[in-house]
């Protein structure tokens, strides 16, 4: 694929009907969508590449590390096959949107107004925008740590002990094996924190490699350790969470903005890549069309409504 180009001058329209925002899985998957219904639209991110949180990163021992269970080649794939490369605009990001206007400001001055949005970026961000960021009060996320440990031979059998580990340092572990040089193998493990304390780093890859080696899955030193922080990255459960999304979303969707994805709509278990990718596509049929959204919402209650008289 062409890699599409940062921003220059004259490189965007003044006006689209659909501005979307991020070119991860969600933005993709909206941008999918109006390349197939023939509907205009522009891709912005603020990144230098596609893919959003879903990308791969290689250390200097020829580790790759593959962050938000993909790597980015797949997300470059779709773009290839689904979306306009001329739609698309990379290292652009937004300082502001005016909801009330439907007008997207970068931070080069430049300006885009729309008719409707479909947003990636974080919701207290999006609430920001809306002048409504007391609403987000009840939202909260943890920090996440990913860290990655390489080692020399063959994976251990221990490493199936370590994968299912109910009490281990990590939330989640991964078999990242077949990313690893020829004659290696690795794993990846995400760690969570509570959202105001600071990660010790060194720490943190200290407690993976001790578990790891608890559980049989360490018979050797490690080759190699990597890490990356997001940011907040796992927005996290709450009895009354899905409630006040819907209070949220109903007075973002009211001026055509559409807040989806991980951070975007705030509900990790519906933003599976799979899930997110889908929820731009569905964002796109209920901005145009009013169409129900199952991607965004699955597990979620329905909402109360008013018996008739």
């Amino acid at each position: 694929m062409t890699q599409p180009a940062a921003h220059s001058p004259g490189a965007h329209p003044d006006s689209v009907e659909f501005l979307v925002i991020g070119a991860g899985p969600t933005g993709l998957g909206a941008a999918a969508r109006l390349e197939q219904r023939g509907i205009d639209y522009l891709v912005v991110d603020s990144a230098d590449r596609i893919g959003g949180a879903a990308a791969a990163h290689t250390d200097d021992r020829g580790f790759t590390w593959s962050v938000a269970g993909a790597s980015g080649a797949q997300w470059h794939a779709i773009a290839d096959r689904l979306v306009d490369v001329d739609r698309l605009r990379l290292g652009m990001r937004v300082a502001h949107v005016d909801l009330a206007r439907r007008t997207a400001i970068f931070a080069d001055g430049r300006a885009i107004s729309y008719r409707f949005c479909v947003s990636s970026a974080p919701l207290p961000t999006a609430l920001s925008w809306a002048g409504a960021r007391d609403l987000g009060t009840g939202l909260r996320a943890h920090r996440v740590l990913a860290v990655g440990a390489g080692f020399r031979g063959r994976v251990p059998a221990g490493l199936a002990s370590a994968l299912d580990a109910e009490h281990a340092p990590w939330a989640r572990l991964v078999d990242s094996s077949e990313l690893a040089p020829a004659g290696h193998w690795s794993v990846l493990a995400e760690l969570r924190f509570p959202g105001r304390d600071d990660i010790d780093t060194a720490r943190a890859v200290s407690s993976v490699l001790g578990a790891l080696e608890a559980y049989g899955a360490a018979p050797t030193p490690a080759v190699t350790t990597w890490t990356r922080e997001f940011s907040p990255a796992c927005p996290e459960p709450s009895d009354d969470r899905d409630e006040l999304l819907r209070t949220i979303d109903a007075r973002l969707t009211a001026r055509g903005f559409f807040s989806r994805g991980l951070l975007g709509g705030w509900r990790p278990e519906a933003s599976d890549l799979g899930g997110a990718y889908r929820q731009g596509g569905e964002a796109v049929e209920a901005a145009i069309a009013g169409t129900a959204e199952a991607a965004y919402w699955v597990g979620a209650s329905q909402p109360e409504t008013e018996s008739a008289a």
